[in-house]
């Protein structure tokens, strides 16, 4: 929902997020989805007028931004071309749930209102004029969590399924091998054998494991006792 407040002829303000449908790309659709702990960067951009699609520099007409998600107030900072720019890691947002991000742009009037100092806001308690807010822009995440289910048919009772490895294999080549969890340490689980001689390995992968949009290649690798390599692969899907 990109737009102005009322009262605000101009500019209007757009938010976009880094968790969008493609990777890599700034995106304003609203919803959005975010992967548990998947770390996202925000930019708020002003606009000449509410329906305009370039953006402007905000000197003079914008001092500050604050992005709140959910009840955390963020600071923004300018990044490269000019824009508000600020990260947060969604890590204590459970699967499933939704939270709104909304960007707001002050206009000093005398001091500014509210300062973040040694981590914590403080706010102006004199009799100066209030801020004004010039524009503002939201969009509502709602969290998934990844979860792999590895079907594995040996054509042998001799294969270490335990002992395999799983791989976890992003676009850039960035690849991450888990293996099988033991003392109650991070790893992927094996159940099995089932009635038709099946194995289920399972693993939820955190989000810096995956591609933020689009699909991971998971590869699992396991030796058998006569020192045969089998491989099995498949593709994991953003939702």
């Amino acid at each position: 929902m990109t737009g102005s407040l009322v009262g605000c002829v101009s500019p209007g303000g757009s938010l976009a997020s880094t968790t969008g449908p493609s990777a890599g790309v700034w995106s304003t659709a609203d919803p959005q989805i975010v992967h548990v702990g998947e770390r996202v960067r925000f930019s708020f951009v002003l606009t000449a007028s509410l329906n305009a699609e370039q953006g402007i520099e905000p000197s003079g007409i914008v001092d500050y931004c604050f992005v709140r998600i959910g009840q955390d107030l963020l600071e923004t900072g300018i990044g490269e071309f000019g824009h508000f720019e600020v990260e947060h890691v969604f890590d204590a947002l459970p699967p499933g749930q939704e939270v709104t991000v909304t960007a707001t742009g002050y206009r000093m009037l005398g001091s500014r209102d509210r300062r973040l100092i040694a981590g914590e806001w403080i706010t102006r308690t004199d009799f100066d004029q209030t801020d004004r807010v010039i524009c503002q822009d939201d969009l509502t995440l709602t969290a998934y969590k990844s979860r792999i289910e590895l079907p594995v048919q040996p054509d042998s009772d001799d294969w270490d399924i335990a002992g395999g490895g799983l791989a976890l294999i992003r676009r850039d080549g960035r690849t991450t091998v888990v293996r099988a969890s033991q003392n109650g340490e991070d790893g992927f689980e094996v159940r099995g054998p089932f009635d038709d001689g099946k194995y289920m390995v399972t693993y939820e992968p955190s989000a810096e494991m995956l591609n933020s949009s689009g699909t991971t290649q998971v590869r699992f690798t396991v030796m058998d006792d006569r020192g045969r390599q089998h491989v099995i692969e498949r593709l994991l899907s953003t939702p």
